[in-house]
């Protein structure tokens, strides 16, 4: 056997024992079980008061910052629903001067 043989030998050996795959993996191909998911974690703003004073400054903080996060959602689905509204009247009056 010459050292090419053994290369080539090892080679084909080593991809019957590791076949290349492609896209997603199959889920669960350990035959594990998988854990139960734990419970999310109590947010900070979803809380009560605290007794001391830095927590309960901590905890106002996360209560603002996400007042504002959903006002600031709030105001982009109102600006997409007017844009969405706009732009069919626009439209109309494209329509209303091609026909002219």
């Amino acid at each position: 056997m010459s050292v090419n043989d053994n290369v080539s030998n090892t080679v084909e050996l080593l991809a019957q024992a590791n076949p290349q795959r492609r896209g997603r993996k199959p889920q669960n191909t350990t035959g594990r079980v998988r854990k139960p998911r734990r419970q999310p974690k109590t947010k900070v703003y979803a809380m009560g008061p605290f007794v001391e004073e830095e927590a309960e400054r901590k905890r106002l903080n996360a209560v603002n910052a996400k007042r504002h996060r959903d006002m600031t959602k709030r105001k982009m689905a109102d600006l997409e629903s007017q844009l969405a509204e706009v732009t069919k009247e626009r439209d109309y009056f494209q329509q209303i001067v091609a026909n002219m």
